[in-house]
């Protein structure tokens, strides 16, 4: 009788444990794919989708970079130099960089999606003292850059493009003030 028993409760300890791997097995797979979600939804393309994507970016535009699908995720106002196709390395894969100068931030971390049109920026200094004209390299992703696409308006540039992004926000209207000084920055850039 009592060999019964042992058997049977190790029977019941093996069921147990093959449940908890399969559903610690199926955790991981829905984690893994939440992840890819936020992370790099468009940053490689083909090389025409990239084409396509620096003719939005013309010298002297202003973007914004903004992550909706991230939590605690700045907004950044650019300024565009320079937009270059650039190969990744993989297959025939490429990707979007930037030349750019950063110009302002959000005061606040957004929670994601979270953007509401009470945001406050503040202007970015050089990091450096006396080099205001600093300027970045910045590799991108299509689903996390907005471009103009109206008088205060930003729209997501992988929306625009008609390109599959999963993004919680697809445009963004900046403050009056912070377009008014938008304006007034020089336009012609050149690096």
């Amino acid at each position: 009788m009592r060999r019964c028993s042992v058997i049977g409760m190790m029977w019941s300890t093996h069921r147990i444990m093959k449940t908890i791997v399969t559903w610690g097995a199926v955790a991981l797979i829905v984690c893994a794919d939440s992840i890819s979600v936020r992370a790099d939804q468009l940053a490689y393309n083909s090389r025409q989708v990239c084409q396509e994507a620096v003719k939005a970016l013309t010298p002297g535009s202003f973007l914004v970079s903004y992550c909706s699908k991230c939590n605690d995720e700045s907004v950044e106002i650019w300024q565009v130099s320079k937009a270059l196709v650039v190969y990744t390395g993989y297959d025939s894969l490429y990707q979007v960089d930037i030349f750019c100068k950063k110009l302002y931030r959000s005061t606040e971390l957004i929670t994601e999606g979270r953007l509401s049109d009470s945001v406050q920026y503040e202007e970015l200094s050089a990091a450096v003292s006396g080099c205001e004209d600093l300027y970045t390299l910045e590799e991108v992703d299509l689903a996390y850059i907005y471009v103009g696409s109206g008088s205060n308006s930003f729209q997501c540039l992988g929306k625009k493009l008609g390109l599959k992004c999963d993004v919680l926000v697809e445009g963004i209207a900046l403050p009056q003030d912070v377009l008014a000084r938008l304006n007034s920055l020089p336009r012609n850039v050149s690096r």
